[in-house]
């Protein structure tokens, strides 16, 4: 079921295998920790910070921090969206001065079934932190329909830190050829979101998108296949490394647009 706790301290191990729990304090986890199965870990207002800090397993786990709360893995170093049919993962962070943070984390995969979709979003102010994330991959096998890993940082202070990230591979088709949209991963910045990936290299069936208010530095990206570029700016729009372009489509609004290796 659903557990609200006011605070959890401790050496011993942890495991959560449905439902969710809800942190309000100052926490602190040493021992072993394991959440799978879609169960949902969440932290919420000023004085909730919970570090995780031993041992850790956090495959197709749902996380939330909001209201200012701080939600910490130090330890987990791959994540797996090991849902079945249509079933959604969530990260959400919102809410000023709000942060999740995986200072191990090394790579993300998606699903492996239908419509299979993981969504991590910074709305309001809130932050997530993934300094040692290098790629983010759709699942190896099965059904390829309409999966799909988001990213979104929406509004003012809302921020995705993404350092170390090369490369994003969805399995979705062309845009040229398609039309579902909906088949590609997604990176996001609106209403004055900003997401920092500027080792970013790579994308395959990944959706891009800014707006005239956000933030979304893309100079070193040089491959793009299957995927979709949306930017939007009042300053001239530069690709600059960019170039192959295989099955891509590419739109730039502003004073100018530029792409100089295609």
């Amino acid at each position: 079921g659903d557990q609200l706790v006011r605070s959890l301290n401790g050496a011993g191990g942890l495991s959560i295998e449905s439902g969710s729990l809800t942190l309000h304090d100052d926490s602190s986890l040493t021992g072993e920790f394991g959440i799978s199965g879609g169960a949902s870990l969440a932290v919420h207002g000023p004085d909730a910070l919970l570090t995780v800090g031993g041992p850790q397993t956090i495959h197709d786990a749902n996380f939330a921090a909001t209201g200012g709360a701080t939600l910490r893995f130090t330890q987990a170093t791959e994540y797996r969206h090991l849902g079945g049919f249509s079933q959604s993962r969530d990260w959400y962070v919102e809410g000023n001065g709000s942060r999740l943070i995986f200072d191990a984390l090394s790579q993300i995969t998606g699903g492996t079934n239908f419509n299979t979709q993981l969504n991590i979003s910074a709305f309001s102010g809130g932050r997530i932190e993934l300094p040692e994330l290098t790629a983010i991959r759709d699942g190896e096998t099965g059904d390829t329909s309409l999966r799909a890993i988001h990213l979104i940082a929406d509004g003012f202070g809302s921020q995705i830190d993404l350092p170390k990230l090369t490369s994003i591979s969805d399995r979705g088709e062309s845009p040229i050829a398609s039309y579902v949209n909906a088949a590609h991963s997604s990176l996001g910045v609106q209403r004055g979101g900003v997401i920092e990936a500027v080792e970013l290299i790579e994308i395959a069936g990944t959706r891009i998108h800014t707006d005239v208010l956000s933030d979304f530095p893309l100079g070193n990206l040089t491959t793009a296949t299957n995927s979709i570029i949306h930017l939007v700016g009042n300053q001239p729009i530069e690709l600059a490394a960019l170039s192959s372009a295989v099955g891509t489509a590419i739109r730039m609004e502003g004073p100018a647009g530029r792409l100089p290796l295609l």
